[in-house]
């Protein structure tokens, strides 16, 4: 057994491993980098589009920016009707805000008022 050859075995296989390692961190750090620029970008095309949208003055929801929303009428509210009765005896209460107009993103769910961000 010769073991200058194992050893000079052990050192090319151990200096291909670490050019390997190397240019797997290299690729990782390109691909970081290429990551970092698209969020860049798609923040950057994020921003025009909102600011395109106030401009031409749509409506989108503030949560996920998407301009398919549906803006409903509030109706009577059985439950503030029967706190009402519990409380003062009558069902006004369930009448209070009926006509308040409620916006609801389509895509999301989220829910706010008319007239707020």
């Amino acid at each position: 057994m010769d073991w200058n050859k194992i050893k000079d075995s052990a050192k090319d296989l151990a200096t291909k491993g670490m050019e390997a390692s190397k240019d797997l961190a290299e690729k990782k750090l390109e691909e970081s980098k290429e990551k970092k620029e698209q969020k860049k970008l798609e923040e950057q095309e994020l921003k025009d589009r909102i600011k395109q949208m106030d401009k031409e003055g749509i409506v989108y929801c503030p949560k996920c920016y998407s301009n398919q929303i549906t803006a409903n009428k509030k109706g009577f509210s059985l439950g503030k009707a029967a706190a009402g009765s519990l409380i003062a005896g009558g069902v006004l209460l369930g009448a209070v805000g009926k006509n308040k107009i409620e916006v609801t993103c389509l895509k999301c769910g989220n829910k706010w008022k008319a007239g707020k961000k």
